[in-house]
């Protein structure tokens, strides 16, 4: 080990006694876990983003230890990334291609997030679809299946919002689509797993790096990427 390596080791050490050894996690979400230049981590930041990783994997990583190597992964990604951009990695044409898709997918669930809080469901609306329904219900009172009811009309007006929000984008910005081209499209299998780096990097990109079993899962099916959380 290089005396550098050893410096950076014992400086990422050092981060994690003082944030845990305080027991910060118990502390406001404005306290400061660790800063990179300028840069500040805070404890809400951490916060949301373990809330953005799915359940089962969060539980594994809420252990002390993996706490530890969470946020020390939040720092190195920090660190790396100015290096990228210090060395030019950013004018990279393939780097800046995955920068513009992860790009689009944020705006993509940002604004599929905002048109679901457009959603609103009235009384009226459940007694409506109750009444034109009353055969998927059997002799139940609407008061019986008041939930089940409410589900059924939020994912129709749901679709509804949808479907307006793409005809109204679609025109605003004009689609053609060759359907006709869809018969030549062939997949190289041997491309599987740049597809699956390329999903566990579109999800480190939202919660910062994951352990590795965590990624032995993924390249195996078996770990689902959750949808963004928008808050």
């Amino acid at each position: 080990m290089t005396l550098r390596t050893m410096r950076s080791s014992a400086l990422l050490a050092g981060i994690m006694l003082a944030c845990f050894g305080l027991q910060a996690w118990a502390g406001e979400p404005d306290q400061v876990l660790a800063r990179i230049g300028d840069r500040v981590i805070t404890l809400g930041e951490l916060q949301a983003k373990l809330g953005a990783i799915p359940e089962s994997v969060r539980a594994r990583v809420m252990a002390p230890d993996n706490l530890r190597v969470f946020l020390r992964g939040m720092v190195l990604k920090e660190l790396f990334s100015r290096e990228g951009r210090r060395i030019g990695l950013d004018k990279d044409p393939e780097v800046r291609a995955r920068l513009e898709d992860v790009q689009q997918s944020v705006l993509y669930n940002a604004y599929t997030a905002r048109i679901q809080r457009q959603l609103r469901v009235e009384d009226k609306e459940l007694k409506s679809y109750f009444e034109a329904h009353r055969g998927e219900f059997g002799q139940k009172n609407l008061a019986d299946v008041k939930a089940q009811v409410a589900e059924k009309v939020r994912e129709a007006k749901l679709k509804a919002l949808m479907q307006a929000a793409e005809e109204e984008a679609a025109k605003r910005w004009g689609v053609t689509v060759n359907e006709a081209l869809l018969g030549q499209v062939r997949v190289d299998r041997g491309q599987d797993a740049k597809l699956k780096a390329q999903e566990i990097d579109a999800l480190e990109q939202r919660v910062g790096p994951l352990p590795e079993e965590t990624k032995r899962a993924i390249r195996e099916g078996g770990v689902p990427i959750a949808p963004l959380q928008t808050r």
